[in-house]
Order: C-alpha cells, then structure tokens, then sequence
C-alpha cells in the first residue's frame, strides 16, 4: 500500500458517476478529493501527477448486494457452525478486501449471522483494518426455513410476527432491514407460496422509524408492486416485474438490483449436477425474466443499482466485476451500467461522499484502461485496472 499524498490525475477521461468527461484534471489530497477542474488550471502543480492518458479514472464502485459470511460453495452457509468465530472473522475481512482490490469500496451485506460481518463492518470504521465500506442487516427476516440459508434468517413466520422481527433484528446493530417478500419464485401464482401480506410488509417497513433503510426479495410481480408500495428502499432481483410493478417503484422512487451473477452462476452448477430438465427449465425462465426485467425498468426511467449476490453458489468475492458483463450483456446501455455501479449504489446506501467525483467526496478511486462506455471489459475485468485507491491510499497499481 502506498502512503497518501497530494495527487493530481489528468490527461484522459473522467467519468464522475454521471457522464464521461474529458480534459479534467482530478487533485486528490488526503482522504478527499478537493478539486476537479479543466487540465490547464492545474498548470506549475509540483506533487504527484498519474498521467491517465488513454485511460478512465471513475469512482470506486459499489456491490449493493453480498454475503460476506458466504463461502461460494454448493452450500455456502454450511460451514458457519463449523467455523469457530475468529475464523469466520478472518474470513470475511478477506472477502471484504478481495473485493476492495477488484475496485468496489463500499459493499451492502445483505444477509448473514450478525456477527462476523458486523465485526469486520466496525473495524473497518475505527480504521483497525483496510476494507471497503460495509454496510450490513444481519439476518433476513424470512417466513420459512427451508434448509438453504437458514443460518442467516430470523424466523417470523406469520404476518403478526414480522413487527417483532424487525425490532429484534435492528437490535442487533443492523444497518438495515432485509424482508423476503418472496423466497421461491416458481410458486408465483400459488396461493399457499411464503410470502407476507401488503399490509405485513408495510408494518416491517416501519422500521423507518427505527432509522434504518428497509430492502426486499421480491421475485414475484405482487409482491414487487407491495415492498414498493409499502416504501423500501431496493427491490432485490425483481424477476417478475410487470407495469404495475414498474409503476409503484418509479413513483417511490424505489432502486432495483437485478442480481445476475448469482443466477447464472446457480443455474450452471444445476446443470453440471445433471438437474431435471424441468429445474434446468424453469431456471433458464426465471434468469431470463430477470435480465428483461432489469432492461424494462431502465427503459421505463427507473434507477439501478449494481448487486452480485457474492459468496451465493460459484459467486466468489472479488468477481464482482462479472456483473457488470451480464448486465451489458442483457442489454442495458454501458452509462446506465456505470451510473449503476458507482452513483446510484452509493445513494441507495446512503454515502453521499462515494460513488462520485467532484469536490469534497472521498477519494475512493478506479483507474482502468480504454473507455468503459464502448467497452465495459475495462472496469469488469481486474486485468484492465491499472489502480484503486480509497480514501486517499492507493491499494491496487503503481
């Protein structure tokens, strides 16, 4: 790691979270970024100058959606209650910086123990270690316990339980509250699916009042259009989206994470395992919805923001970047992508000082090759970074 000292970056493109700019100069001082002017203004500057030229410096970016505690394996909760605690600590630190390294400097937890993530989580903030910004729930207040992700849900499983849930799980020192509205997204349809009722989900979200950001699984189109209405935050994989559902987020102003990684890194493994054509099938559906939902909301004016699903089945951390590739793939234009993956992320966490370039945000910085909106290869793969810096420390490059 590089100690922090005065950095001006100039000579090749900027994208500050919004658009892509050229002939700007970027001075990074300390922590912070402290100014961003056209490259002539910082004419007789005598401190470190990075010469970017053919390159884009671009925020750090931001994973809306992990599990740190995960460990990526066919059952990537089945090793918490074999860990011992220290080595579930040293674990998640690790994963936590796999992903700094691969230029994502705030990451949002969206599910685990509430114990390890929360430790690595507050030593981080005290600056006892180097990591990315996390922010995380602790455990998913989930309505069925079913075998797969068991050890990181609380159980409420009726309509007048999830008010307790809530309470219980912001007690825990939760940053925020994730609800699944839906677990298994073939039962769509079925009256007897696990799913919490509109008027449930709007008394979880109360947690509003706790101060804290309430999320929600929700696959399916009802449950979309309740969790919008009842005024979450994100919407997590939104794979059955209809208009109705587009409708209620839009106008409460509702983020979606579309998730794609995790899907197809799920459905592969079904397939190696030699799954039933009928599994294969409805896998390959549900995949497909979800990146056609993901493009129906953009098109529609919504706002995305970037989520991996990392240390789900096949989702190592510190492939993040993969995301990005599958969301271009589906079809969402390389500017939304970006906005998605640096801005939108950080304002749907809450740090208004990331995600951005401009005067007084945290220099939390990405320097790749080439230009990311002709080819989004340039930040999705680490072999094109040629540095990541956060706050101030350069950590990758150089």
């Amino acid at each position: 790691m590089v100690e922090m000292t005065d950095t001006l970056f100039s000579g090749g493109n900027v994208f500050d979270g919004r658009e892509l700019r050229s002939s700007l100069g970027v001075l990074m001082a300390g922590r912070n970024i402290t100014a961003v002017s056209t490259a002539e203004s910082f004419a007789g500057f005598d401190g470190l100058m990075i010469d970017t030229t053919g390159m884009t410096l671009m925020p750090g970016m931001i994973d809306a959606h992990v599990h740190l505690a995960f460990d990526a394996s066919d059952t990537p909760d089945g090793n918490l209650n074999a860990a011992d605690r220290a080595g579930l600590d040293a674990a998640v630190a690790s994963r936590a910086l796999a992903s700094l390294h691969a230029g994502f400097v705030a990451l949002r937890d969206c599910g685990g123990p509430g114990t390890a993530e929360f430790t690595i989580r507050d030593a981080i903030r005290r600056g006892d270690q180097t990591g990315p910004v996390i922010q995380a729930c602790g455990q998913m207040i989930r309505k069925a316990l079913n075998g797969f992700g068991d050890k990181v849900a609380y159980a409420a499983t009726s309509d007048s339980d999830v008010p307790d849930a809530v309470r219980a799980v912001a007690a825990t020192g939760a940053d925020f509250i994730n609800i699944m509205t839906t677990i298994d997204a073939t039962a769509c349809g079925q009256p007897d699916r696990p799913a919490y009722s509109a008027d449930a989900v709007q008394r979880g979200v109360a947690a509003r009042a706790l101060g804290l950001r309430t999320i929600s699984n929700a696959q399916c189109a009802e449950d979309v259009v309740a969790a919008a209405a009842a005024g979450v935050a994100s919407v997590e994989q939104g794979s059955r989206l209809d208009a109705a559902g587009i409708d209620a987020m839009i106008a409460n102003d509702v983020v979606l994470v579309p998730i794609l990684l995790a899907r197809q890194n799920i459905d592969a493994a079904r397939i190696a395992r030699g799954g039933s054509p009928a599994a294969i099938d409805a896998a390959a559906e549900l995949a497909a919805q979800t990146r056609d939902a993901a493009c129906r909301f953009a098109e529609a004016g919504g706002k995305l923001a970037l989520g991996t699903d990392c240390g789900a089945p096949g989702s190592a951390h510190g492939t993040n970047g993969a995301e990005l590739l599958l969301l271009a793939e589906a079809g969402l234009a390389p500017l939304d992508i970006l906005r998605a993956a640096t801005l939108n992320g950080a304002d749907l966490m809450g740090l208004h000082d990331l995600g951005r370039i401009e005067k007084g945000a945290r220099a939390s910085l990405l320097l790749v090759a080439g230009d990311p909106t002709r080819d989004i290869r340039a930040v999705a793969e680490t072999t094109y970074h040629h540095g990541v810096w956060h706050d101030g420390k350069r950590l990758v490059g150089g």
